[in-house]
């Protein structure tokens, strides 16, 4: 973003209006077992999660993206409830950041 602080904020908050749509046709391609769905949402989750720096979501998100590809479904709940966990933590993060301005120290 080379420090555009404006368009930061821009893509946070669309990140934040659109993330819960994303986990739910997450959740549901993993009940309904649509292979397809699972990968198209998990790669769109994990293409937003590389602009936050949030890897361990971002690899779980591939590696749902990856089962989808692959038909297989051993394991994406399990892998599900962590990113689902690991991204309310992110969330809370950038809507701070979404109120402020201001950038969490590490």
């Amino acid at each position: 973003m080379q420090g555009d602080r404006k368009l930061l904020k821009e893509i946070v908050e669309t990140f934040l209006q659109e993330s819960p749509a994303m986990l739910r046709e997450i959740r549901d391609s993993i009940r309904e077992q649509d292979h397809d769905g699972l990968q198209r949402a998990a790669h769109t989750l994990k293409g937003s999660m590389r602009y936050f720096g949030a890897d361990a979501a971002f690899a779980q998100a591939y590696q749902l993206e990856c089962m989808g590809r692959e038909v297989r479904f051993d394991g994406a709940d399990e892998t599900f409830q962590q990113l689902e966990s690991d991204l309310k933590t992110i969330e809370a993060t950038l809507g701070d950041f979404s109120k402020t301005g201001r950038l969490a120290a590490p």
